[in-house]
């Protein structure tokens, strides 16, 4: 299952702030220093808007990290949805082993 639009953009907004909070910066501060307006900053760590590639790189800039380490909680998360949802072998939601195959199972319910 993969990570909508939104959800992403919530969670690098999320990695934005936590980042700036951590570096002690007032959101005014960080914007500034990254040529954007307070409110839009404030709008991308409220994951409000999806943002550009380049801001994304700006700001990581400003706030001294790599891109990646903005990214990391999106890679977390969509780990975390891969498996977790890990599809079954034969797409109907049950195992198929070696014994089901020379049973004759192919993990399919059967019409009785």
């Amino acid at each position: 299952m993969h990570l909508n639009k939104e959800e992403i953009a919530k969670l690098v907004g999320q990695r934005i702030r936590e980042i700036r909070l951590k570096k002690r910066l007032t959101i005014e501060e960080a914007a500034h220093n990254a040529g954007l307006e307070y409110t839009q900053l404030s709008r991308i760590e409220l994951g409000k808007i999806n943002t550009s590639i380049y801001h994304v790189f700006v700001i990581s800039e400003t706030l001294e990290v790599k891109v990646h380490d903005v990214f990391r909680e999106v890679y977390k998360n969509h780990k975390q949805n891969n498996h977790s949802a890990t599809p079954s072998a034969n797409g109907n939601g049950s195992k198929v082993t070696e014994s089901n195959r020379h049973n004759g199972h192919n993990g399919k319910k059967r019409k009785v």
